[in-house]
């Protein structure tokens, strides 16, 4: 970058990065994931690509939500692990995320570290994929089972701050989705329509707009 008077100015010493890469989870999601009915593991992977920018990969992995363990306790049946609901499954999501520090500079407390990447206001292109199958220990012997998958594509806006190495950030989102319910029998598939899914769920989740929030806590370093 060049100033006024024509001299170069050096954007990392101006702006320092403190913090080039943060793992990070929500641990609210073990409890209730993404697809119904399920408990999503998972960890997240942020890498400062720029003064502003960066880049961030998601991995999970799906199994029963401790709910439906908890009902399934409570029932006479529960006691029957032939029918207890079986749950596998995975996630994966990736965005590019472009920090607004610089324009908010005079709200950042004159901190230098808290006007670049991973700290501050910030916007993502955001795309992700999961997919879940569910059946029980009879069922799977028959072939039996029910594949949920979830395909989303989004534009999110959040805020992350970094403070003494560990990252707190809430963030929310608009996008479209694809929610899609097939049904294995003996060999045979049948697609669930949406007002199958709209009548088993309800009308947003059928619905292709895809509306988003969440939060996530992790280290930095």
């Amino acid at each position: 970058m060049v100033d006024a008077q024509g001299d170069s100015i050096d954007l990392d010493k101006v702006y320092p990065v403190k913090h080039s890469f943060v793992i990070k989870t929500n641990p609210g999601a073990i409890v209730w994931g993404q697809i119904p009915l399920t408990a999503e593991y998972r960890v997240g992977f942020e890498t400062v690509t720029g003064v502003n920018q960066s880049a961030q990969f998601d991995l999970s992995y799906f199994r029963k939500s401790p709910i439906v363990t908890a009902v399934e306790d409570s029932i006479a049946s529960g006691s029957n692990y032939d029918l207890r609901l079986r749950v596998r499954g995975f996630r994966i999501q990736t965005q590019y995320r472009f920090y607004l520090n610089r324009m908010f500079d005079g709200l950042m407390g004159g901190d230098p570290y808290l006007a670049t990447a991973p700290n501050g206001l910030f916007i993502a292109p955001h795309v992700s994929y999961a997919q879940a199958s569910f059946s029980t220990r009879n069922a799977s012997r028959f072939d039996v089972y029910t594949n949920v998958s979830h395909l989303n594509i989004n534009l999110l806006s959040g805020f992350q701050l970094v403070f003494g190495g560990i990252s707190m950030e809430a963030f929310m989102g608009l996008g479209w989705k694809q929610n899609r319910w097939v049904e294995y029998e003996l060999g045979s598939k049948r697609v669930l329509s949406r007002d199958e899914l709209s009548d088993l769920m309800f009308p947003l989740y059928a619905s292709p707009i895809k509306l988003s929030g969440g939060f996530n806590f992790g280290i930095a370093f």
